[in-house]
């Protein structure tokens, strides 16, 4: 399974160990950022950033620190789908 064939929007995908997979495949490290500060919406946030070049920062937002870190991941994954097409 590659990034570029992934469908990303499946339900009950693990994208924070998709998101691994793929750093430890590509030589990149994976830093999550959690945020203490709650949305207005109550919501949990998180950062995740890739030690890729140039560094990329995403954000998810969840019920839960996990929700946000799955979030942040998808939100990366579709990032490194996006800098991946040809």
């Amino acid at each position: 399974m590659t990034i570029t064939t992934i469908a990303l929007n499946a339900k009950d995908f693990n994208f924070v160990q998709f998101l691994q997979d793929i750093a430890t495949e590509q030589s990149f490290e994976v830093t999550y950022v959690d945020i203490e500060e709650k949305t207005l919406s109550a919501n949990c946030q998180c950062l995740v950033q890739l030690s890729t070049l140039p560094v990329a920062v995403c954000f998810g937002t969840g019920k839960t620190l996990k929700d946000a870190q799955a979030s942040a991941a998808h939100h990366a994954l579709e990032y490194l789908k996006i800098m991946t097409k040809k």
